[in-house]
């Protein structure tokens, strides 16, 4: 299952060492993703995912991933869609 068309992004800066630049970039990826309101999984499978990742949804209804492990957005970007969809794959 592929989740990354209903991926919300947001970004931040990555705090730690990085040089000159590290507190004018906004490497950090955020990626939100409703289960709730989603149109890739039936009412049974939502219940399932929220059972499972409860430790990682927040009071809203979302599933929340965040990466800084890259020194790009893009790479960063990446890494929180390739976790997402590996999290709810094990959960369903």
């Amino acid at each position: 299952m592929d989740i990354s068309s209903e991926i919300q992004f947001q970004t931040a800066r990555s705090g730690g060492k990085g040089g000159q630049h590290v507190n004018k970039v906004e490497t950090m990826v955020i990626g939100s993703w409703a289960v709730d309101t989603s149109g890739l999984l039936d009412a049974q499978e939502k219940e399932r995912v929220k059972k499972i990742l409860s430790a990682r949804i927040n009071g809203e209804g979302f599933l929340l991933v965040r990466s800084r492990k890259d020194r790009t957005q893009l790479g960063n970007k990446a890494l929180v869609i390739r976790l997402m969809n590996e999290l709810v794959t094990r959960a369903l």
